[in-house]
């Protein structure tokens, strides 16, 4: 990826009961997980998703710009994962 802070972001698909949704895990600190439920097309092919969950790190001083700007990352990163093929490959819907 040719921006440095995408490179912080992990993706991992969770399949459960025939249903598929991604993680989106910033790797530094704070700690996020973003989740996706992957949206297709008439096609069958995934454009986008919606975001169904943030979770993060309890802090009694809670630095929320930061974490609003890592949720913005993270959907820029499932985002142009979603256009570059990764995982959408392997997703079986």
């Amino acid at each position: 990826m040719d921006n440095p802070a995408l490179s912080r972001f992990l993706m991992v698909e969770r399949h459960d009961e025939g249903k598929v949704t991604v993680l989106v895990h910033h790797l530094g600190k704070p700690r996020l997980m973003v989740e996706f439920e992957p949206r297709l097309d008439a096609a069958g092919k995934i454009t986008g998703g919606v975001l169904k969950r943030v979770c993060a790190e309890n802090s009694w001083n809670g630095s929320y710009g930061q974490y609003s700007r890592l949720v913005g990352q993270a959907e820029k990163f499932f985002q142009r994962s979603v256009e570059s093929g990764v995982p959408l490959s392997r997703l079986s819907l």
